[in-house]
């Protein structure tokens, strides 16, 4: 018989249309820098027993399906699901109450219970709320919220230090779930409560397979394994925060990634570890409403827990896993099918009205697959990839799509000529791709070499596919510029198209031409140039794409003058000479277009301009020059150095800005030169 518990500050975190809320926590702090921890689990198994028709029901529908944040066939009835046994606020329920005493410091778990009691919610939170309810300063769940806050940021950074596929990212609004897929939050104020309940409910089901399995309990686990050439858990996690990082967050692309390298996971009555959380042993039982393994669990620990003998044998949960199994990947095949089925219906329909200006990626992909099945590339099709590899727009989706979806005969030429040359612009394109291509098996054979040392290299890279070998080799005076350039020669000659240059292997922190004249720091002097005009300080954006040890990136400079927005973009391997590149090319544009006295833009020339200064001023007898340094804006950052120059007896001030204080100063000392030049 079930005893109703204690009053206690139980807390739901949900969203703001769920109706089946499983789960309950209550959190707090104890002496001894202990945290205690209390999950209730809602307990259906009363309402809905062992052989009903509703029991019967929710195995056969396995778990409960959803489109979004709607719900379209419930596992339970909805008066179960949704009132009798929902942990809704206010009301006491049936309840499976886990007890969990943790470090503070190591969040390692100390003593681990499980109960069967009557509960009630005192407290029903959505996920958007969560930032704002820490922050309050009357808010009655402030402390237990951040100490929930606190204990979830630890046991993630244990999941992520033992090696699990875990990612948060609240910039970004992403997170992985439990077997590593990336999932894309509403907004930035939903990611806290996202994590704490992620956190909670992992520990939960995770001290739960290890009771079931210490007290040999028959129950279902749920077991991830990888595919035999995947990583380790925690590598493939590194290797996508570093595909985040470098480049744009496609989110189908990156969870592509990481379907190469794990399997699906499964239900069954023995353990086989869980690669996604990095876990020997793993169980669903924080759902019971919506999934029937977490049902099934609940069952065989509510009978543990009274004495009595489990409601399933060994026997029997094998047979209900694999039913289960086969329901759930049977369905997921049949949504992915229906899916495709309506794809493959737009990219045929925009096809024949030859309307793919501007189509999605996954449009674009598709009908790359209808080209390489019918051996031609339709017009369209056509432009519509030469137009955006020509601007520079073309994703690294469709870019893959390209690569692993169309046959080397149905390439045309002007296509591949133009593919080669969007590779040729950025070493992280070309790399991307060699990548990729070998991850999923489009090459045979992937082999990069390089020789040499000191400023001469030499790579060799091969590669293979549909069994025939081809082989690139290029110079550089640095190691990666001669990968780079290798692998761009192996897969020009496997398109069968002749290797353009490498664009990208432009010195750096070298001076540019700008308007005829050679200047060190082109974004210097193009906010010199700003600052004399009265304008606004430019604005920019970045961009990296290509794996992480070889990035390349693409930097965009903003200007509001008279005439409305001036702007322009350029790439390079690091992200500082982009934004030179940028306003080298934008400069002088402005400069014809707003023509400004002689000498009021940054005549940024001299290679260590505060050092002349100082010498000028000692050879002149004149006092030190002396530097004053204040930011004008914080976002992008902008600093002004004002130096005063003391020389024939008068006091002069030069100002010159710049994203460092290093730079704004170089600048100011470098106007303060040009102008004591012509005095």
């Amino acid at each position: 018989m079930t005893q109703k518990a204690p009053a206690l500050p139980l807390v739901t975190i949900d969203s703001e249309s769920t109706r089946d809320i499983d789960d309950a926590f209550s959190i707090r702090g104890l002496p001894g820098g202990q945290v205690e921890l209390l999950v209730a689990i809602a307990d259906p198994s009363t309402a809905v027993p062992v052989g009903s028709k509703a029991d019967t029901e929710a195995q056969a529908l396995a778990a409960s399906i959803y489109a979004r944040d709607r719900t379209v066939k419930r596992m339970l009835p909805q008066d179960v699901s949704e009132n009798a046994s929902s942990l809704v606020q206010g009301q006491e329920r049936d309840a499976m109450v886990l007890r969990i005493l943790l470090d503070a410091g190591s969040v390692k778990v100390l003593e681990f219970a499980v109960d069967f009691r009557r509960v009630e919610v005192t407290h029903r939170l959505t996920y958007g709320e969560i930032p704002a309810r820490m922050g309050g300063d009357d808010e009655p769940l402030r402390e237990a919220l951040r100490l929930s806050s606190a204990l979830a940021s630890g046991l993630f950074e244990s999941r992520v230090n033992r090696g699990a596929l875990a990612l948060f990212d609240a910039k970004r609004m992403v997170m992985t779930d439990e077997e590593g897929r990336l999932l894309r939050m509403a907004n930035a104020n939903a990611m806290v409560g996202h994590l704490i309940i992620q956190e909670f409910m992992i520990l939960a089901n995770a001290q739960l397979a290890q009771f079931m399995a210490r007290e040999s309990i028959p129950g279902v686990y749920r077991n991830h394994e990888p595919m035999m050439a995947a990583p380790a858990s925690g590598e493939l996690a590194k290797s996508l925060r570093a595909w985040m990082e470098t480049g744009s967050l496609d989110m189908d692309a990156l969870n592509s990634r990481v379907g190469m390298s794990v399997g699906r996971a499964r239900y069954a009555p023995t353990l086989n570890g869980h690669y996604g959380l990095a876990l020997p042993a793993y169980a669903h039982g924080t759902s019971p409403l919506r999934r029937y393994a977490d049902l099934i669990n609940v069952r065989q620990l509510k009978a543990y827990t009274y004495g009595n003998p489990p409601p399933y044998s060994q026997a029997q949960l094998h047979e209900m896993c694999e039913s289960i199994n086969t329901t759930l990947t049977e369905r997921k095949d049949e949504t992915s099918a229906f899916h495709k089925e309506v794809l493959r219906r737009e990219t045929e329909d925009r096809l024949e009205r030859a309307s793919l200006q501007g189509a999605p990626d996954q449009i674009l992909v598709q009908a790359t697959k209808l080209a390489s099945q019918q051996q031609e590339m339709p017009v369209p099709l056509r432009e519509e990839l030469m137009s955006r590899m020509k601007a520079g727009t073309l994703s690294d989706k469709v870019a893959d799509g390209l690569i692993s979806e169309l046959a080397l005969a149905a390439w045309p030429r002007d296509l591949a000529d133009c593919f080669v040359d969007w590779m040729s612009a950025g070493p992280g394109r070309v790399m991307h791709l060699l990548l990729y291509a070998r991850q999923s098996g489009v090459l045979q054979t992937v082999d990069l070499q390089t020789t040499g040392q000191g400023t001469a290299f030499e790579g060799v890279c091969r590669i293979s596919r549909d069994s025939t070998p081809y082989t690139g080799r290029a110079k550089g005076t640095r190691k990666k510029d001669a990968e780079q350039g290798a692998a761009l020669d192996a897969l020009s000659k496997m398109l069968g198209c002749a290797t353009p240059p490498m664009r990208w292997a432009e010195p750096e922190d070298e001076p540019l031409e700008v308007g005829g004249v050679a200047i060190a720091n082109p974004k210097g002097a193009l906010l010199e140039f700003c600052q004399a005009v009265g304008w606004t300080f430019p604005s920019f954006k970045h961009k990296s794409t290509g794996p992480s040890h070889a990035p390349y990136f693409t930097a965009s400079v903003e200007v509001h003058t008279p005439k409305g927005p001036y702007q322009t973009q350029a790439t390079a391997t690091s992200k500082k000479q982009a934004e030179a590149n940028a306003c080298a090319e934008l400069l002088p544009v402005l400069q014809r277009e707003f023509p400004v006295k002689q000498g009021a833009s940054s005549p940024v020339g001299a290679q260590n301009p505060v050092g002349e200064l100082q010498e000028m001023a000692q050879q002149g007898r004149y006092r030190i020059p002396e530097y004053s340094i204040a930011p004008k804006q914080t976002q992008p950052p902008i600093f002004e150095a004002v130096v005063t120059v003391f020389a024939d007896g008068k006091e002069r001030e030069f100002s010159g800005f710049a994203s460092s204080k290093g730079e704004a100063k170089r600048n100011a000392a470098a106007k303060a030169l040009a102008a004591m030049a012509t005095r």
